[in-house]
């Protein structure tokens, strides 16, 4: 067994001596990243879900994004995110970097996947994206928004009842790696938020769920909600709508009665950090 696979096992079963077994026999089948995952998951469990939530919180707090020139020229950056963040950012870039690949196919230009995952990059955030122009001609007269980001989200259903994590459970993004219980009930930026609920080895439902809202609804609730509903906060720009009395994950209705809009900051509140809110409306 190499280093790195030692250091992981030693790693996890410092948290919890019980799954040594368990990873080494990871190690054995499932390689270094197959390990690597195991032993993350192994953590995740080892710790409530309150610490979770303040271990998600100090991350969010050091969110950060890195831009320079080195020494050789080359333009770098680096990004600090929370998981979920990662996971809208991985999943877009994905998508973005097949286009590009199969368009360079398509012309027999040959690179490495790194390079077109660049390009997707550089696309994305300078609105060049191929898929984007591409669906924006496939609908030169119709009313639909662009396609949004996939988001997977794998959760087992005894861990959301009871709250907390255990034995064999998970709640993770697929790629990324674990995240809080609260990230499967909250909203998930802008993506189209996937969620696997299974029971042991049983997929109980995969639900495609979309928080988007009718138009004219959306125009009613804009013209009710014109600033953040918290008293006091006046913020009027880059509204998130919400689901505030009973929310989308316990099958809230998308009704006027049961929205309201709130800043980034209050919506990350209510929905991740476990502090109540008073709404005015």
């Amino acid at each position: 067994m190499v280093g790195p696979q030692v250091r992981e096992i030693a790693s996890a079963a410092v948290v919890n001596p019980s799954t040594e077994g368990h990873l080494l026999r990871a190690a054995q089948t499932s390689g270094l990243k197959g390990l690597k995952d195991e032993a993350r998951r192994v953590k995740a469990r080892a710790v409530s879900e309150t610490e979770a939530r303040a271990r998600y919180e100090q991350i969010r707090k050091q969110r950060s994004l890195v831009m320079w020139i080195d020494d050789n020229g080359v333009g770098r950056l680096e990004a600090r995110l929370t998981p979920d963040a990662l996971g809208q950012v991985k999943s877009a870039l994905q998508r973005e970097t097949n286009a590009v690949f199969n368009e360079a196919r398509r012309t027999g230009h040959r690179e490495c996947t790194e390079a077109y995952a660049a390009d997707a990059l550089v696309a994305l955030v300078t609105g060049t994206s191929a898929i984007g122009m591409s669906a924006t001609r496939t609908r030169s007269n119709a009313k639909t928004p662009p396609p949004t980001t996939m988001m997977h989200l794998r959760v087992d259903a005894a861990a959301l009842r009871r709250g907390r994590l255990e034995d064999g459970e998970v709640c993770e993004i697929p790629g990324v790696g674990p995240v809080p219980l609260a990230t499967a009930t909250a909203a998930i930026g802008n993506a189209v938020l996937k969620v696997i609920v299974s029971e042991g080895v049983d997929v109980l439902s995969v639900a495609n769920m979309k928080r988007a809202i009718p138009a004219h609804l959306r125009r009613a609730l804009e013209n009710r909600d014109e600033k953040c509903v918290v008293p006091g906060c006046d913020v009027a720009q880059g509204l998130e709508n919400d689901h505030y009395q009973i929310d989308f994950m316990s099958d809230g209705p998308t009704e006027l009665w049961n929205l309201c809009r709130l800043c980034r900051w209050h919506h990350y509140m209510k929905t991740l950090s476990e502090k109540k809110l008073v709404l005015t409306s």
